[in-house]
């Protein structure tokens, strides 16, 4: 009998383990691979969905903050956890925006697009809000924010008070027509208003001549500024002037520069003008840098040697005569911007602002929040230059509302000719046109049962009321009038006496007194888009818009956050429809 050979086992035996091995391994690839590839794309299916989650998400939110009226910049950017979102919207016209988000989620882009237009009807947002014609407050006070499209001024009246927001907007933004400066430490100084001590003394005012490429209006100069000290010194004031034989001449505007805005270090300072003159291309004119001679303090701009080619610095007195600067041939380190549409308060120190005050120029106020502007003088803070220039406003009340609420009123009866109720009778109207006018007197009342137009005037007075009949409930309507509407002598104008129902009297007039109330209240939103709005005599608005809006005598406006998106008897309300949804 043969032995084995032992040498033969061991091959075998190792060919079989790996054999054996091979297989295992073979096998688990094959379980593990497809469990791998799996759990991957599972993994990418969720990154996918989160990022489609957060691009949804950027959406929403800037649909809230278009419908709630708040703070919206043109890209907006949502982040949470991992993921993050950036939206932007694009405006296609006055009615139509285009939201697109674009979601990431550790790099997996998924992207949503909604196109929105504003609804044929009325979404209020602010208290008050004013075109470009702007609000001028004389003795007045405003629960809820401003929003404004030109100037908003006041007197400096203790009544005067905003207590939300405020915003001017910047229609368009000026440019630099003419510009001097340099180095962040100037080569040169030019040293005014003051003097060291006794022996050395600097002259009182320095000017700086310039001309302009072309013929515009004036918006604001800035310069290059310091004082020597923190001590008290007087303001600037900053002249532009003529050309008179090589010197300043008569003043063509003038604007303040307070001390307290300059400080001991250069920095550049704005100075706008409210009333802005035209300046004419090729025309000599001068900046003059007008204030009194202070004891141990003076001002000093950063200056150039004879860098700028169009004009040149002088030092002097305002009236009196001036030479040159101390080295000859000095220029001062200056701008001068033309053109724009800027934002401006003004003068709001009375009750002051509570929330924040955004403007091109904030000046003269008392601001609660924060002040966004570029340019500021005698507030009781400094500007943030972030955030400060805000677009042009939309009208709350579009034309298709209009529209629409003309053709509810002829569903009912049209008359021709004047109507006067009087003597303390109640009727009930519309739905109704009236072609001509409309007075409620001597202590009358007039129920409306649908929307009312008016091609003439309306007025209420003598303690007469015009309101929504009872079965509105929760439901508002217009008063639409062609002409003026005045409210005096306790005239009202409600809604039907339930919560959230309003009354809005609309004149489509262009005049200066579209529509005054001296003496009318109620739950009453007056709207007069193309004309202008006087509230005074103690009166009082849940909410005015106007092409120009005054206020005065101690009237207020009370908002109501149910204003912001109303309910109407019937078609859509005024806020942001969506008109499609995708993902792209």
């Amino acid at each position: 009998m043969k032995k084995r050979n032992s040498y033969n086992q061991g091959s075998v035996l190792i060919i079989t383990m790996v054999l054996f091995v091979a297989l295992s391994l073979s096998i688990a690839l094959g379980l593990v691979v497809p469990a791998l590839h799996a759990n991957r794309i599972a993994e990418d299916s969720l990154q996918a969905k989160q990022s489609y989650f957060i691009a949804e998400s950027g959406v929403e939110d800037v649909l809230y903050r278009l419908r709630t009226g708040k703070q919206l910049s043109a890209s907006e950017t949502l982040v949470l956890g991992t993921a993050e979102t950036t939206t932007t919207v694009t405006t296609v016209n006055l009615t139509e925006k285009q939201i697109t988000s674009v979601g990431d989620a550790k790099d997996r882009n998924r992207s949503v697009s909604v196109t929105v237009s504003q609804g044929a009807g009325a979404s209020f947002q602010y208290g008050l809000q004013a075109g470009r014609g702007g609000i001028s407050l004389q003795s007045g006070s405003i629960v809820g924010n401003v929003y404004s499209n030109g100037p908003i001024t006041a007197n400096n009246s203790g009544s005067n008070s905003i207590s939300g927001t405020a915003v001017s907007a910047t229609v368009s933004s000026p440019t630099a027509n003419q510009q001097n400066d340099g180095a962040a430490v100037p080569p040169a100084e030019i040293r005014f208003g003051g003097s060291v001590d006794w022996q050395t003394n600097y002259t009182d005012d320095m000017a700086q001549s310039f001309q302009v490429s072309e013929s515009n209006t004036l918006s604001n100069v800035r310069l290059y500024i310091k004082k020597s000290s923190a001590a008290w010194m007087g303001d600037i004031t900053v002249r532009i002037t003529a050309n008179s034989g090589g010197n300043p001449g008569t003043t063509i505007a003038s604007a303040t520069l307070d001390h307290e805005d300059i400080g001991t270090g250069y920095s550049y300072i704005s100075v706008p003008f409210g009333a802005a003159p035209t300046l004419n291309a090729g025309s000599t004119y001068w900046i003059v840098l007008d204030t009194s001679s202070t004891y141990g303090s003076y001002y000093t701009l950063g200056a150039t040697n004879s860098t700028y080619a169009n004009g040149m610095a002088k030092v002097g007195v305002f009236g009196g005569s001036f030479s040159a600067t101390t080295p000859n041939g000095l220029d001062g380190y200056f701008g001068v911007f033309m053109g724009g549409s800027t934002g401006l308060i003004d003068n709001l120190k009375g009750g002051g602002i509570g929330g924040d005050a955004r403007a091109y120029t904030v000046n003269d106020s008392i601001v609660g929040g924060t002040i966004h502007c570029q340019s500021g003088t005698g507030n009781n803070k400094a500007c943030t230059t972030t955030g400060a220039v805000d677009a042009e406003g939309e009208w709350p009340v579009s034309e298709d509302a209009i529209a629409s609420w003309e053709e509810k009123a002829v569903l009912g009866t049209t008359t021709t000719g004047n109507i006067t109720v009087g003597s303390g009778t109640t009727v009930n109207m519309g739905p109704r046109k009236i072609v001509g006018n409309l007075t409620v007197t001597g202590g009358s009342t007039v129920i409306l049962d649908g929307t009312l137009w008016v091609t003439g005037t309306l007025t209420i007075s003598g303690g007469s009321t015009i309101r929504l009949s009872s079965a509105y409930g929760t439901a508002s309507d217009a008063v639409l009038v062609n002409g003026r509407i005045a409210l005096s002598g306790g005239g009202t104008a409600n809604g039907s006496g339930t919560t959230g129902s309003y009354i809005l009297l609309v004149s489509k007039s262009t005049a200066s007194n579209a529509i005054t109330q001296d003496g009318g209240s109620g739950a009453v939103i007056l709207v007069a888009q193309n004309g202008t709005i006087s509230l005074t005599g103690g009166v009082t608005a849940k909410q005015v818009t106007g092409y120009a809006i005054s206020i005065s005598g101690g009237s207020s406006v009370t908002y109501e956050s149910g204003i912001a998106n109303l309910n109407f008897s019937s078609g859509p309300s005024g806020s942001w429809n969506i008109d499609s949804w995708k993902e792209v």
